[in-house]
């Protein structure tokens, strides 16, 4: 009964999000998606880290809301996490009136904490780097990491030896750029 009502009405969903602990809006989610739910929470998970990472939203569950409002919206249809992350994306974008090309590239240059690097988490960041790259992003793959890899790419075609340092520093932007 009552994830048919958050169904039908957007003024309830809303103002239960903010009223709900995180486990609750889990199971809500899933019952909404039961068949994507398991892949799209792990999706808002890592989301939820990289966007406090950045500080890109300062409002707790307002991923929450986007993400509800796309599972309700979508409810009935194949759903694709690129799909999700884009919704995600926009709708937090219209809520915090920044484009959503800059919250694409903030989210897709936070660290990633050592803690959620995984396998799934790994798929994830590389849908959101699509997205972003889709999306034009500012800042989607950052000048400097850019810039080394076209030195280093130099550096092969010439011939010359990879300086230490050079090694040091493409492999400390590749850890905070992974």
């Amino acid at each position: 009964e009552l994830v048919h009502a958050i169904g039908r009405e957007e003024n309830l969903r809303i103002s239960l999000v903010d009223d709900l602990r995180e486990h609750s809006l889990e199971i809500i989610f899933s019952a909404l998606l039961p068949a994507a739910g398991t892949t799209l929470l792990r999706s808002i998970d890592f989301l939820q880290v990289l966007g406090k990472e950045m500080q890109v939203w300062r409002e707790d569950k307002i991923l929450w809301k986007a993400a509800l409002k796309f599972a309700i919206e979508n409810k009935r249809t194949t759903i694709d996490n690129k799909a999700f992350i884009v919704y995600c994306v926009n709708e937090i974008a219209k809520e915090i009136g920044r484009p959503a090309e800059k919250i694409l590239g903030q989210l897709v240059n936070a660290p990633v904490p050592s803690a959620i690097k995984t396998i799934s988490s790994l798929e994830i960041y590389s849908d959101l780097h699509t997205v972003a790259e889709e999306n034009d992003a500012a800042g989607s793959v950052p000048v400097q990491l850019k810039a080394l890899m076209d030195e280093l790419g130099d550096h092969i075609q010439s011939g010359h030896k990879i300086t230490d340092s050079l090694r040091r520093t493409f492999l400390e932007k590749i850890k905070r750029y992974p």
